[in-house]
């Protein structure tokens, strides 16, 4: 409805308010202000417009003083040459399967770490808003498929039999640990990795779609603290590779909510020798191992068991008349055929399915792929370096994080 004037609704004084003297425009002109106060006005207002100026530019420059000096910062502390950490024998790579695996263990060494400078701001975040240790946290390393391949022996020679299926690695990285275990355990459902710096996420899971028709591996960004208890409610393995050295990452904490949610049987690997917590008093250590990696020719590798697993067998002997039913249920991928097809030839049809092995059962069909993944080796420390029953080398950590800081680097990864 359309708004109508109404003169009674004027209020009194408004009335008294519009006479002829008040009218628009008024008959004589207005009064102009003296030209001192005019240019007093002015004046203030050039003040006000020079501090809002002067202001802006201050904070743009504080800003750009920042910038540059995360800048300096950055290129200070960025490594000054491209770091070779593995080798391995490409002409080993016959079958698909391990022609892939050559091609992601490229994809992986072309990895620097430190050289973007994302990656350092969240590291320099992630650092100051936990309090963890810069020398400790983040440091990147490379565990080979060969010494992986040898932790896993030692656990089944020491009667690891897990009732999990899936394989889990706390502080991930780009994957080198997660990668190595996925493709030496066929048997188990999935690997995934865990980890709290994106670039590295990202970095991975890039080099997983490399492996696809291969093997089932994620990476997931998360804090463990938060997210370990849902991870390992499956889990066969847990590889530690949390703070190295010290409490950084939320180590106890993401180990205790491992433990709350593991399986009987669930095997543990760390670098380091668990915690004092009440919480993780139900692992019980199998031994210690010592082998090679990327940074040193002997390394601790501490191996643990939650008591009372009984999972499926390593090994399970498959009927060999089964076989050509298998492979024709892989080819039409049609079950119900193939089912009436075993049962016109008198094949017993539960024999297609052959028994669930376990998740740590050795990498056997695959000979090309064993081999490659077998001669993946630290570059600067060789697998035949380290014979079985070494000694570790004296830890020396401590003193690298001091000289570290005397050369004025929050990092031991400044100097080296």
């Amino acid at each position: 409805m359309a708004a109508h004037y109404d003169a009674s609704r004027i209020p009194p004084a408004a009335e008294e308010l519009i006479t002829e003297e008040s009218a628009w425009p008024p008959r004589e002109p207005l009064r102009m202000a003296p030209p001192a106060a005019a240019r007093r006005t002015k004046e203030a207002l050039d003040r006000i417009d020079k501090f809002c100026s002067d202001s802006f530019e201050d904070a743009l420059a504080s800003d750009a003083a920042s910038d540059a000096q995360k800048r300096l910062e950055f290129l200070r502390r960025r490594p000054k040459r491209k770091r070779r950490y593995t080798r391995f024998d490409r002409t080993l790579a016959t079958s698909e399967a391990a022609k892939k695996a050559a091609l992601l263990l490229d994809n992986l060494e072309q990895y620097q770490p430190w050289v973007d400078e994302n990656e350092v701001r969240q590291y320099d975040e992630l650092a100051e808003a936990h309090g963890w240790d810069k020398s400790r946290f983040g440091a990147y390393g490379v565990t080979p498929a060969r010494t992986i391949s040898r932790v896993l022996d030692a656990l089944r020679e020491r009667g690891a039999r897990p009732v999990g299926t899936e394989v889990i690695v706390l502080g991930s990285s780009v994957g080198w640990v997660a990668f190595g275990l996925s493709l030496l355990l066929p048997k188990a459902s999935q690997t995934i990795g865990l980890e709290i710096l994106g670039t590295r996420v990202y970095h991975a899971n890039v080099a997983a779609s490399i492996l696809n028709g291969v093997r089932d591996v994620c990476f997931v960004l998360g804090d463990v603290v938060e997210q370990a208890e849902d991870q390992c409610r499956d889990a066969a393995l847990i590889w530690d590779s949390l703070g190295y050295g010290a409490e950084n990452g939320g180590r106890t904490e993401g180990l205790a909510g491992a433990t709350s949610s593991a399986k009987p049987g669930c095997v543990l690997v760390t670098y380091d020798v668990l915690p004092k917590d009440s919480r993780l008093s139900a692992w019980k250590q199998l031994d210690v191992v010592v082998l090679p990696n990327s940074w040193t020719a002997r390394q601790r590798y501490y191996l643990y068991v939650l008591p009372g697993g009984d999972g499926p067998p390593l090994t399970v002997k498959t009927d060999e008349r089964a076989l050509k039913y298998q492979e024709m249920l892989a080819k039409f991928k049609n079950r119900d055929m193939v089912l009436q097809r075993m049962t016109f030839d008198g094949i017993d049809p539960s024999l297609l399915d052959p028994p669930r092995q376990n998740a740590l059962s050795p990498l056997d069909e695959d000979a090309s792929l064993l081999s490659l993944l077998n001669s993946h080796e630290g570059f600067a420390h060789a697998d035949r370096d380290t014979p079985d029953g070494s000694k570790p080398e004296e830890d020396i950590s401590d003193v690298c994080a001091d000289f570290a800081k005397v050369l004025g680097t929050d990092s031991i990864r400044g100097f080296l």
